[in-house]
């Protein structure tokens, strides 16, 4: 019985060092917290055993004490199975040295409980009236107690469970208003370069005018970016000079997390091209996980707008139809896309924003053109787009159609990727 304590506390002990256990703390669970009172219930039969063992010159306490280990040991042989299998699931898909050894250690627990087991039976001789009393009352309290304080343990997780949801709640809250003002100060800081005649940008947000508003009658508040304006986060504005000509060209717009661990709340980035990268996974490098942040662009105005989609759905459309010329409308063109139906025959409406069916020219007619404009600048998106009749695909960050006039998106963006041509350190 000393060997299986010692065995226990052993495998309590490496469990506590594993992955596992970090996980379920970082998540706000305590999982020796909620295990300490039902191991406090199994240790009162042990220690009653242990003591009436130890009674060498009664036999009739031997009995009663092999009675009760005899019961309680039947009890922990039955758990072990099942937390040998989770143990070993574990291990096996972690590779963690601390699951493994406490694998083990878990094995050498299940061969002492039935050596126990099997010397308690041999006791039961010295007065089988004792043991069978004494394992009589252990069944008794196992079975009526442990579901009790099962139910306990799992109403003490589950308030947990609840709490920690609460909070996940708060930071999702917190990120959401925290990328709402970054889309937000980025698009009237756009809007702001666009009505100087030099083109600049400010020098601070401070000088962001009272009057400034989005093209949706939003006003351009920069004090969105003060401390404590948005919780969980602090903002950093850095305009860019040009190093020849000495004007503010651009600029960098950073939405910093006061601190990490706290769910899903990255740092995020604006800079004069109205593009928003995120550093996923950031926040999860403070909670046991060993995951390495990755740079993406939330959102992508690009995708949102499905421009890539819709013209590869039309194009396959045609060959699967064997089409030679394009349609002369969108409604004539029958698609699949979930996209909103709009009065107009040749649009749709994707998201936040507006595509536009451009029918083929006559000087071509085997080409056609697709446009799809920001319906909610500065809320929901920032650029829009032109699938030109020459195949490229233009953008402009300014709150109008794109043309064929604007630049090109670059090829990251053509090929479906995620665009990682951001120069940003992150602590």
């Amino acid at each position: 019985m000393l060997v299986a304590g010692a065995l226990a506390l052993v495998f309590l002990f490496l469990l506590a060092l594993s992955p596992v256990v970090r996980e379920e703390t970082a998540r706000g669970l305590h999982p020796f917290a909620n295990a300490a009172l039902p191991l406090a219930f199994l240790l009162v039969p042990y220690l009653t055993a242990f003591l009436l063992l130890a009674r060498t010159d009664r036999r009739g306490l031997v009995a009663s004490g092999a009675g009760i280990s005899s019961v309680l040991f039947v009890a922990l042989i039955l758990v072990s199975r099942w937390s040998l299998l989770l143990v070993f699931t574990w291990a096996g898909l972690s590779g963690n040295a601390y699951l493994i050894a406490a694998l083990a250690v878990l094995i050498l627990f299940f061969a002492d409980a039935v050596w126990v087991l099997w010397c308690s039976l041999r006791h039961a001789a010295n007065s089988w009236a004792s043991f069978l009393a004494a394992a009589a009352v252990t069944a008794g309290y196992l079975w009526f107690g442990f579901p009790v304080i099962q139910l306990w343990a799992y109403r003490s997780a589950q308030r947990q469970q609840q709490a920690r949801a609460a909070q996940t709640m708060t930071y999702l809250q917190a990120r959401d208003a925290a990328r709402s003002a970054l889309e937000s100060l980025t698009a009237c800081l756009i809007e702001y370069r666009a009505s100087q005649p030099a083109g600049e940008f400010p020098s601070s947000l401070s000088n962001l005018p009272r009057s400034l508003t989005l093209p949706s009658g939003k006003p351009c508040d920069s004090a969105l970016a003060d401390p404590g304006a948005v919780p969980q986060y602090r903002f950093t504005y850095s305009p860019e000079k040009d190093a020849a000509s000495g004007k503010l060209i651009g600029f960098r717009l950073l939405a910093m997390p006061v601190g990490k661990g706290m769910d899903y709340v990255n740092p995020m980035l604006s800079d004069a091209r109205g593009r928003i990268f995120v550093y996923e996974r950031w926040f999860a490098t403070e909670q046991g996980e060993h995951l390495v942040p990755l740079l993406t662009e939330q959102p992508s105005d690009l995708d949102n707008s499905r421009l890539l989609q819709l013209r590869a759905e039309l194009q396959f459309s045609m060959k699967n139809k064997g089409l030679e010329r394009p349609p002369p409308s969108l409604a004539a063109w029958h698609t699949n896309s979930d996209a909103e139906a709009t009065d107009a025959p040749d649009s749709l409406k994707e998201g936040p924003y507006l595509v536009k069916y451009l029918p083929p020219r006559l000087e071509d007619p085997t080409r056609f053109a697709l446009s799809a404009r920001c319906q909610s600048y500065g809320e929901k998106c920032i650029r829009s787009f032109f699938f030109g009749y020459d195949g490229g695909v233009h953008q402009t960050v300014e709150p109008r159609s794109a043309t064929a006039e604007d630049p090109l998106i670059p090829d990251c963006e053509k090929y479906g990727q995620t665009c990682r041509d951001v120069d940003w350190a992150v602590p």
